[in-house]
C-alpha cells in the first residue's frame, strides 16, 4: 500500500469515527429571545420559538437547566438588550438569528448594552460555547469577560464604546487552559480591543480601529495572532503589547501575516518570557517605532524571532526598531531606513535583510538598497517589479503552507521564466506572478522534488524499453523477407 493510499484510508478512518461518535450523542436544544415580542413570562414554557422570552439572561437560564451545549438565538430588536454580567455555563452558546420577521437595528445585529460591566460572563465552574453575531456597546466595561471559566469561539461580533473613552475592553480571557478562538470580530474606539490574561486563545482575522492602549494586550499565556487589521489607532495607541514591565508569568507568541499601521507603537514586547516569534507581519507608519522589544529587568529571558517581516516607522521617528538589552534574531526582513537602536547591550542575529547599514551587530544588513514598495507614502508596502528585494531572502524553503500578508504562497518565482527558481522574497510581500508549467520541476528553496525526477527517470526508461522492442520487432521482419 502506497504512503498516499495510507493517508488517505487514515482520513476516511476518522471521517467514520467522528460520525459514528456524533450519532450516539443527543442533540442540542434551542431557546429564543426576542425584545420586541418575547414575554419573561415564557420562561414556564423555556423560551420556545413561538413563545420567547424577552431578556438574554433569561433565554440562557432556560438553555442552561436544559443541559449542556444549547444555544440561546438573540433576534435583533428596535431597542438594544440589556446584558449585565450574564454568567454562562454548561457550554451554552448565544448567537443571533433573526427568527422573527424584519430588520429592527439597522443592520440586523442585536445590540447589548453592557454598560459598566461585562454583558457576558464566565467564572468559575462556567464554560461556554460561541458567542456570535452581536453589537456590544460598552461603557466603562466590557462585552465579554472570561475571568476563569473558559469560552470555546468569539465570533463575528462588533464590540464598540459609542462615547470613545473610558476603560472599554471588548474581550477580556483569563481562564487557564482555556483555547477561544476569537475570529472575524470587528473591535472600534476602544481602550483595548482583546485583554489575555491567561488560556491560549487563537485571535485570528480581527479588525481593530481606533484603539487608545491596545489592539491586543497580553501578559502570560499562549497566544497566535494570525492574520488580523490594526488601523487608525487613537493618540498613543499601540498595535500589540505583549509582556509586562518586570517580572512576569511565562508568555509565548505566534504573530504572523497581522497588518499594524500607524499608532505610537507597532508591536511592543517587554519582559516576554517565552518565544516571542512574528512571521509575514507588516508593521508600518508608527510615530516611535514600528517594533519595540525591551527586558527591562535585565533577566535576560526577552528575545524576538522575525523572519519575513516589513517593519518601517513613520519618516518622522527615530528608529523603526527599538532594542533594549533583549535579543533579536532578524531574518529576509525590511527595516526602514531608521534602522535600529540598540540599547544596554541588545544583540541582533540578521541575515538576507535589508535595512540603512551594513556592518556588525545590530547594523548588520546584507543589503541596504531601496526596496521599491507601490507607494510607502500611501501605506502600499507592496513590492513593485523589479525590486532588488525579488528572490533575495533565504535560500532555506519555509514551511509547508507558508503564506505572505496577503495570503499568497511563499517562495514564488520573481520573474516567472523557466527554469523556476522558488527563494522567498525579502520582507512580508511575497510577489505575485503567474508560475508557468516548465518541462523540469523547478526546486523549491534551493533543493530538489526528488519524487519528481524519479517519475521522469521511469518514463524515460519505459520509452528506451518500448524503443529496444520496436528494433527486434524491424530485425525479425528484415529475417524473414530475406
Amino acid at each position: 500500500m502506497s504512503s498516499r493510499t495510507r493517508r488517505l484510508v487514515t482520513a476516511v478512518s476518522l471521517c467514520v469515527a467522528g460520525s459514528l461518535s456524533l450519532a450516539g450523542t443527543a442533540s442540542a436544544a434551542d431557546f429564543f429571545v426576542d425584545r420586541d415580542t418575547g414575554d419573561d413570562a415564557n420562561i414556564a414554557t423555556n423560551c420556545q420559538q413561538a413563545n420567547p422570552c424577552q431578556a438574554i439572561g433569561l433565554g440562557v437560564t432556560a438553555a442552561t437547566n436544559a443541559g449542556s451545549g444549547n444555544t440561546v438565538k438573540v433576534d435583533d430588536s428596535a431597542t438594544a438588550y440589556d446584558a449585565d454580567n450574564v454568567s454562562l455555563f454548561s457550554g451554552v452558546s448565544v448567537v443571533a438569528d433573526e427568527f422573527v420577521d424584519g430588520v429592527e437595528s439597522g443592520d440586523g445585529r442585536p445590540i447589548i448594552n453592557s454598560g459598566a460591566s461585562s454583558a457576558f460572563f464566565v467564572s468559575i465552574g462556567g464554560n461556554a460555547g460561541t458567542i456570535s453575531g452581536f453589537r456590544f456597546e460598552t461603557n466603562g466595561g466590557s462585552g465579554i469577560t472570561a475571568s476563569s471559566g473558559p469560552i470555546a469561539a468569539i465570533i463575528d461580533n462588533v464590540f464598540e464604546d459609542p462615547g470613545a473613552s473610558g476603560g472599554d475592553i471588548g474581550v477580556v480571557t483569563a481562564a487557564t487552559g482555556s483555547t477561544p478562538s476569537i475570529s472575524g470580530n470587528l473591535f472600534s474606539d476602544l481602550l483595548r480591543g482583546v485583554q489575555v490574561n491567561g488560556g491560549s486563545p487563537a485571535i485570528t482575522g480581527n479588525e481593530f480601529t481606533g484603539m487608545r492602549a491596545n489592539g491586543v494586550a497580553a501578559g502570560t499565556g499562549s497566544l497566535t495572532l494570525t492574520g488580523n487589521f490594526l488601523h487608525n489607532p487613537g493618540l498613543g495607541g499601540e498595535g500589540f503589547r505583549l509582556g509586562n514591565v518586570g517580572p512576569t508569568n511565562a508568555l509565548s507568541v505566534s504573530s504572523t501575516r497581522n497588518r499594524i499601521l500607524g499608532g505610537a507603537g507597532g508591536i511592543v514586547v517587554s519582559d516576554a518570557v517565552g518565544p516571542v516569534s512574528l512571521s509575514s507581519d507588516l508593521i508600518a507608519g508608527q510615530s516611535t517605532a514600528a517594533i519595540s522589544i525591551a527586558d527591562s529587568d535585565n533577566s535576560g529571558d526577552t528575545g524576538v524571532a522575525a523572519t519575513n517581516v516589513t517593519a518601517v516607522a513613520d519618516p518622522g521617528a527615530t528608529r523603526d526598531i527599538d532594542l533594549d538589552g533583549a535579543v533579536l534574531t532578524l531574518n529576509s526582513s525590511i527595516v526602514g531606513d531608521q534602522g535600529i537602536n540598540d540599547l544596554n547591550g541588545g544583540t541582533c542575529s540578521i541575515a538576507f535583510s535589508r535595512g540603512p547599514v551594513t556592518g556588525p551587530g545590530c547594523d548588520g544588513f546584507q543589503t541596504t538598497a531601496d526596496p521599491e514598495f507601490v507607494d510607502a507614502i500611501g501605506g502600499d508596502l507592496h513590492l513593485l517589479a523589479g525590486s532588488p528585494m525579488i528572490d533575495a531572502g533565504s535560500t532555506t524553503a519555509p514551511g509547508f503552507g507558508a503564506l505572505d500578508i496577503d495570503g499568497d504562497p511563499r517562495a514564488l518565482d520573481g520573474d516567472g521564466a523557466c527554469p523556476l527558481v522558488k527563494r522567498r522574497d525579502i520582507g512580508a510581500d511575497e510577489f505575485s506572478i503567474a508560475q508557468p508549467t516548465c518541462s523540469t520541476p523547478p526546486p523549491s528553496g534551493g533543493g530538489h522534488d526528488r519524487e519528481a525526477e524519479e517519475v521522469q527517470e521511469e518514463e524515460e526508461g519505459e520509452e528506451g524499453r518500448g524503443r529496444g522492442e520496436e528494433e527486434v520487432q524491424e530485425e525479425a521482419q528484415e529475417a524473414l523477407a530475406a
